[in-house]
């Protein structure tokens, strides 16, 4: 499984091809994005494990300043 450190897509705003996000639990939301045609999940470089949200708005704030490419 691929997967893209949170710390570095803030910082280096790669182009984003696809933001897809998983619902768990209706409370928790976990990010994958699809970079160069590479998907993978947003980790978070601290613990090592899955970047977790606690809403859509919070993953809109993030995401931000990045680059996206239009469909």
């Amino acid at each position: 499984m691929f997967t893209y450190e949170l710390q570095s897509v803030t910082t280096q705003k790669p182009d984003i091809e696809v933001v897809t996000v998983e619902s768990h639990e209706m409370s928790l939301y976990i990010l994958r994005l699809t970079i160069a045609g590479r998907q993978g999940v947003v980790f978070d470089k601290q613990t090592k494990r899955p970047a977790v949200f606690r809403s859509t708005e919070h993953i809109r704030e993030v995401l931000s300043e990045c680059n996206t490419i239009p469909r």
